[in-house]
């Protein structure tokens, strides 16, 4: 039996899994390691929410950088709780009780627009992060409207950020 073979192959699946599961604060506290920005730029409509608020939010790769997977939460600024629920796109897929959005295709995307609802009670700011995966295997975290700038884990897995 082959089960020392079998243990690698789970283990590699549950180390792809983790990467792509969400988990932006592996970032925080990276201090930068290079000088240029993320070839991936995210922009809303707005970072002020109340109720019956929409915000359009896109993401868009300079010319020649494309993305295939993104997962993108909106969180409150003052609590970091996920908050308010994404609307069905051609490009998009909600999960989570709609609180992160995805991608709905694994093809190669240059910009997608999302829509995002506030929760019916309550205002305040929102931090919008994205995570990206690019067909070479790179990923790039990318904020808005916060300073922080993105990072990207290259093949090797080795993080790159820039802040300001």
């Amino acid at each position: 039996m082959n089960w020392p073979i079998f243990l690698i192959l789970g283990l590699c699946s549950v180390q792809f899994l983790a990467n792509f599961s969400g988990n932006f604060n592996i970032v925080h506290g990276t201090s930068a390691e290079r000088e240029d920005l993320p070839p991936y730029k995210v922009n809303a409509s707005s970072y002020e929410y109340s109720p019956g608020t929409t915000i359009t939010v896109t993401i868009t790769g300079d010319p020649g950088n494309v993305f295939c997977e993104f997962y993108v939460q909106a969180l409150d600024n003052k609590t970091d709780a996920r908050i308010g629920s994404w609307q069905k796109g051609p490009q998009s897929n909600p999960i989570l009780n709609r609180t992160v959005i995805k991608e709905a295709d694994l093809g190669e995307k240059q910009s997608v627009e999302l829509k995002w609802d506030s929760p019916s009670e309550g205002n305040g700011y929102l931090d919008i992060w994205v995570k990206l995966r690019t067909n070479e295997g790179n990923y790039y975290w990318i904020s808005y409207p916060d300073p922080f700038k993105g990072c990207s884990i290259d093949t090797n897995d080795e993080i790159s950020c820039t802040f300001d």
